[in-house]
C-alpha cells in the first residue's frame, strides 16, 4: 500500500468526526478536498451529517442556568483524587511448551485458526465501528442534555430537520461560505430544485438575552425579506431559511432585538450571494 493510499484510508475514517464538526480547520479542509472525488465516502459523510442534524434538532435549545455550571464545578472540586496504581506487566513465557501426544494416544482435534482479515475487511470493520460509535455517542449526549434541559420537542423541530436534509442531500445542492464580522464563519447551502436554503454557522459571538440573529433574503433591488431568526454560539448551528429561495438572492444575517424585526435595523454581519 502506498503512502497516498494509506492517507486516503485515514481520511475515509473521518466521516463521523467531520459530521460532528470535531475536526480542526486544516483537517476539515483536507477532508473536504478528499470528498470531491470520493463518492462512497461523501455519501456516508452526508448521511452522518444529516443524522447528526436530526438528533441535534430533536431537543429545543435552551440556555442552562448560570448556577448549573458553578454547581458542577463545585461538585468536581469536592471529589477525592486517587493516585493511579502502578501498572505491573504480567509475566509472559515467550516460549510456551508444546505437548506432543504419545504414540497410541487419542488424537486431539485441531482447532482451525481463523484466516487473517483482508485489508478491505479491516477497513469495513473500522468504518462501521466508527459509524456505530458516532451515532451512539451523539444519542447518549442528547439523552444527557434532555435530562438537564427538559423533554423532547414535537413535530415542528423534526420538520426543520427534514427541511435541512432535503436541501443538503439534494442532487443539485450548491454551497458557498464567508467569514462573519466579529468572528466565526457561515456556510450557505441551497437547492434550485427544492427552492430552499439552509445556513450553518460556526464560532459566532454570543449575544445578549435581548438580541437574536435574523436571516434575510435580499433581492437584486436591495429589498430584504425576513427568513427567520436563530440563536447560535461557538458550536455549529444549522438553520433552514423560511420562505422560498430564488436564483441570485443574497442571504444576509443581522443582529436584531429579540423577536426579530420587520426590516434590518443593523448592518449585516455576513452576506452570501447565490448563483
Amino acid at each position: 500500500m502506498t503512502t497516498d493510499d494509506r492517507r486516503r484510508d485515514e481520511l475515509a475514517a473521518l466521516t463521523g468526526a467531520w459530521a460532528l464538526d470535531a475536526l480542526d480547520d486544516a483537517e476539515r479542509a483536507e477532508f473536504e478536498r478528499f470528498l470531491a472525488d470520493a463518492d462512497e465516502v461523501r455519501s456516508e459523510a452526508t448521511e452522518l451529517a444529516d443524522t447528526a442534524v436530526y438528533l441535534g434538532l430533536a431537543i429545543e435549545p435552551e440556555q442552562p442556568r448560570p448556577e448549573l455550571r458553578a454547581s458542577i464545578l463545585d461538585a468536581i472540586a469536592d471529589l477525592p483524587q486517587q493516585a493511579r496504581p502502578a501498572e505491573t506487566a504480567p509475566s509472559v513465557d515467550p516460549v510456551a511448551p508444546v505437548a506432543v501426544p504419545a504414540v497410541g494416544a487419542v488424537p486431539v482435534t485441531a482447532v482451525e485458526t481463523p484466516a487473517e482479515p483482508t485489508p478491505a475487511e479491516l477497513k469495513a470493520r473500522s468504518r462501521w465501528g466508527g459509524l456505530r460509535s458516532t451515532l451512539v455517542s451523539v444519542a447518549a449526549g442528547l439523552v444527557v442534555i434532555g435530562g438537564v434541559v427538559g423533554g423532547v420537542a414535537g413535530l415542528p423541530v423534526l420538520q426543520r430537520g427534514q427541511e435541512i436534509s432535503a436541501v443538503t442531500s439534494a442532487a443539485d445542492v450548491q454551497r458557498a461560505s464567508a467569514d462573519v464580522v466579529g468572528g466565526g464563519t457561515a456556510e450557505l447551502a441551497w437547492s434550485p430544485s427544492e427552492k430552499r436554503s439552509v445556513l450553518t454557522t460556526r464560532d459566532l459571538s454570543g449575544l445578549s438575552a435581548d438580541e437574536i440573529y435574523q436571516l434575510w433574503y435580499i433581492d437584486g433591488s436591495g429589498a430584504a425579506t425576513s427568513a427567520g431568526t436563530f440563536r447560535a454560539g461557538q458550536d455549529a448551528t444549522t438553520t433552514p431559511l423560511s420562505g422560498s429561495w430564488s436564483k441570485g438572492d443574497t442571504i444576509g444575517v443581522t443582529v436584531e432585538p429579540d423577536g426579530g424585526s420587520k426590516q434590518p435595523t443593523t448592518t449585516p454581519i455576513v452576506a452570501i450571494t447565490t448563483a
